[in-house]
């Protein structure tokens, strides 16, 4: 028994060790492998057995209430965070766009710099709020063009560089393009069918509404396409970065 009580005398002293220690994760698994290697020691004597426990006992919780204390303040402010980019993320709502260019390329420069120094929120809220962060630049960017009457092109590298600022932008990017040459052949093979159907009534009047009806959704299609080819010229093949 005597050799037991040294073996966990010597477990007290490595919690002992830890007990103040503020790396969370590893301490509390190091804590653990202690507390296994208590319980296969042995017995020692019962007049030793409440004492060398109780000493032991202490700096494991000491740690371990430390621990908590740490998570619920963390949690508190990551809390905190998700009002606060709420809050922003409704202000960049709202933002209104100037006919200087360059003033709004800074706006969006300080807003994404502002985004990115906020406080972590937690897991569960990240995607949520980076979702809804994206919209509403993208919002911006809307309110630029149709301020500043901006051609397509233009816009769209504006856009898109300011997508690939963000930590997810390139993959988002790489998805934008697969979504839009999906949608360019579903418009295109809408185009064949419309021009087919036309073909049956070479030699109706155009005033026959049902041809009037194919011509103008050729129409909107065409203007589509050329609006998504657009789009995808103005894709950044690889970061900027």
């Amino acid at each position: 028994m005597i050799k037991t009580f040294r073996k966990k005398t010597e477990l007290c002293l490595q919690a002992e060790l830890l007990q103040d220690s503020i790396d969370w994760n590893q301490t509390a698994e190091a804590l653990k492998k202690l507390q296994v290697e208590w319980k296969v020691t042995g017995p020692v004597a019962r007049k030793d057995s409440d004492k060398i426990w109780n000493r032991f006992r202490q700096a494991c919780d000491h740690f371990f209430e430390k621990k908590k204390q740490n998570a619920e303040v963390k949690e508190s402010l990551m809390r905190s965070a998700v009002v606060s980019k709420e809050a922003f993320i409704a202000k960049v709502e709202v933002m209104e766009a100037s006919v200087d260019i360059n003033f709004n390329l800074e706006e969006l420069k300080k807003s994404e710099d502002h985004w990115n120094a906020m406080e972590e929120v937690p897991l569960r809220e990240r995607d949520r709020l980076t979702n809804a962060f994206g919209k509403a630049i993208e919002g911006f960017l809307d309110r630029i063009k149709d301020k500043n009457n901006l051609d397509s092109k233009l816009f769209y590298r504006l856009k898109y560089e300011q997508m690939l600022k963000s930590e997810s932008g390139q993959e988002k990017l790489r998805k934008m393009r697969f979504d839009i040459q999906d949608k360019i052949k579903k418009l295109q093979a809408e185009v064949n069918q419309l021009e087919n159907n036309l073909s049956f009534f070479s030699k109706s009047k155009k005033t026959n509404p049902v041809i009037q009806e194919y011509e103008q959704k050729l129409l909107d299609s065409k203007q589509q396409i050329k609006e998504f080819e657009t789009q995808m010229k103005s894709i950044p093949v690889k970061s900027s970065h």
